[in-house]
């Protein structure tokens, strides 16, 4: 388990969204494709934010098995949301 502090003020607008990426040993090694973004076997991931978490249920994520849909799902509302449209074409 691991805990980011993530700190922002409170004269700017408050985040609306919190988009994470894992890379592992990319840092420094010109060979390496920094686009590509690693899946680091994550089961489930929660942000907390004031005492209220994201996503409210738990996420069952299994990348060796290409069981991501949750994920999938997630990503491709935050298009339509984002752009406040109900249109959906992410760019993946």
């Amino acid at each position: 388990m691991h805990a980011w502090a993530v700190k922002t003020t409170s004269h700017v607008e408050s985040p609306r969204y919190v988009i994470v990426c894992f890379q592992v040993e990319k840092l420094d090694k010109l060979k390496k494709d920094p686009t590509y973004f690693d899946h680091i076997n994550i089961t489930n991931i929660k942000l907390s934010v004031n005492a209220e978490s994201f996503p409210t249920e738990r996420m069952r994520l299994n990348f060796d098995n290409n069981d991501y849909n949750e994920a999938h799902f997630r990503y491709t509302e935050f298009q339509s949301s984002y752009l406040n449209c109900s249109e959906k074409r992410p760019i993946f």
